[in-house]
């Protein structure tokens, strides 16, 4: 299995559209060269292990077993790769999918064993998106975690937004509160459980999260990320 991102669409696009009028990030800005098999949330069956990889290196893993592939590698060499943050490596970044060739083929390779996750027999399609998604939201939410026995506020309700939910309920979470300005994806968030929904465009879309949430809101969550977005969730924290 192998989820599309919408950083994949970007790169297909050919770079990247910063917003409020600013120069576009090409590929070649992010250092990206072409062609590049994308594919950065992948699921796949281990087929073989290089000759040099020993024993003691597979962490119980084994061929035919299932496994979620972490793509954000760095140079494994520089401090910042050595102290565990290879997916903040600025010397020599190495994501599959961006930057090495990733999981929208047959066949992948991935450097070492550590950066494979057995599954033990969770839904390779579910599991795909967590490589990125997945982290992305779970990061967020444990910057929160002390506030999650509050209603939170999430903006966004597509990709991000809905697995920031799931993930919210599988940590305990009391609950969101989401906003996005598109009825379907509102529906959608409120089907995967949300606590209510709110109109980011709506006049009143402030007065409505207050009002919802009952309490102080103690933490919001912007996985949108303009300027709109930015404010309103400002604004409630006030």
């Amino acid at each position: 299995a192998a989820g599309v991102c919408h950083s994949d669409l970007h790169i297909w696009e050919g770079g990247y559209d910063l917003g409020h009028g600013r120069k576009p990030l090409s590929l070649k800005d992010r250092g990206v060269s072409l062609p590049r098999t994308m594919g950065h949330e992948t699921v796949g069956e281990i087929v073989a292990f290089g000759p040099d990889v020993k024993d003691a290196d597979k962490g119980g893993l084994k061929v035919g077993d299932v496994a979620l592939a972490y793509p954000w590698l760095g140079c494994g060499k520089c401090p910042t790769c050595l102290g565990g943050d290879e997916n903040m490596c600025a010397i020599k970044p190495n994501a599959l999918g961006v930057y090495c060739d990733g999981g929208y083929a047959d066949h992948m390779t991935v450097p070492h064993p550590k950066y494979l996750l057995n599954l033990n027999g969770l839904d390779p399609v579910t599991a795909a998106p967590y490589a990125c998604s997945g982290v992305t939201t779970y990061s967020a939410l444990k910057k929160v975690e002390k506030d999650l026995d509050t209603p939170i506020v999430i903006f966004g309700a597509g990709g991000l937004g809905l697995m920031a939910l799931s993930l919210l309920k599988a940590m305990g979470g009391k609950g969101a509160i989401v906003v996005d300005i598109d009825a379907r994806k509102r529906e959608a968030a409120e089907a995967a459980g949300a606590l209510a929904t709110v109109d980011g465009k709506a006049p009143d879309a402030l007065e409505q999260l207050i009002k919802k949430a009952g309490q102080p809101i103690r933490a919001a969550i912007d996985l949108v990320g303009n300027a709109q977005t930015s404010q309103l969730g400002f604004d409630c924290l006030t």
